[in-house]
């Protein structure tokens, strides 16, 4: 008896960004992209104790290779909690509850508005 595994079979879990009324689809991944993923969420990490410019700039790149139909300029609009919990979900599929976006929203911060938005990740 033959047995076939058939990858193209395989269920793929749909992850989606919602902002603003627009919903963008997570690319698919392929192992050396999320290798390269890792090595810029690595970067990231890395960058936190620094420019906090280089930080976001960085935030934005790897949110933009996960979400390439997101335009860079509506990141770039968001607050840099939401960018941090796109970028969480982004790179673990996690998706922060409400509680700590308004906890984060609550920490004084000059880039921060003064009316929180929420993220609505849908998976």
């Amino acid at each position: 008896m033959t047995k076939v595994l058939n990858i193209n079979a395989l269920a793929k879990e749909r992850q989606e960004l919602a902002i603003d009324g627009k919903t963008y689809l997570m690319k698919q991944m392929s192992v050396v992209e999320f290798i390269e993923l890792t090595e810029r969420a690595e970067k990231i990490e890395k960058s936190k104790g620094h420019s906090l410019s280089t930080h976001i700039e960085l935030l934005v790149e790897t949110i933009g290779v996960s979400f390439p139909d997101c335009p860079e300029d509506v990141l770039k609009s968001r607050t840099l909690e939401e960018l941090n919990a796109i970028f969480e979900f982004a790179r673990d599929g996690v998706i922060p509850s409400e509680a700590q976006i308004e906890q984060d929203d609550a920490i004084p911060n000059e880039a921060v508005e003064s009316e929180p938005k929420k993220i609505e990740a849908q998976s």
